[in-house]
């Protein structure tokens, strides 16, 4: 599986290596409606890249957090009083409230503004 960061950056940690990283991370996730297991996202990412966990584990588990601590994805393991996120076997992402409206709601309904 090719990828855009052969084109990019070939630079592990770069930003824009990061900012793809977390472009395909949002890509493969942001159209599901239900629970995504980071396991399994981890898992995609390390194939997107190409790469080996020591390689590029450190970094997938970067934008998996930044997923949640954005507001982009919910986790069910997020402490948001103390911002601790654990990953563990139980562990779910959701995308956000906004982020589902973005997907798959006509620009024209979307709110000036949401509640939450």
């Amino acid at each position: 599986m090719s990828n855009i960061l052969d084109l990019v950056c070939p630079q592990a940690g770069e930003p824009e290596w990061r900012s793809a990283l977390l472009a395909e991370a949002i890509r493969h996730t942001a159209h599901l409606a239900g629970p995504i297991s980071p396991f399994a996202l981890f898992k995609h990412l390390q194939e997107w890249l190409g790469l080996t966990e020591e390689e590029c584990g450190g970094e997938i588990n970067t934008v998996l957090f930044l997923m949640v601590r954005s507001d982009l994805y919910t986790s069910n393991t997020h402490d948001v009083e103390t911002g601790t996120i654990t990953l563990a076997a139980h562990t779910l992402l959701t995308p956000s409230v906004t982020l589902t409206l973005c997907m798959h709601s006509e620009p024209e309904s979307m709110p000036d503004e949401l509640d939450f």
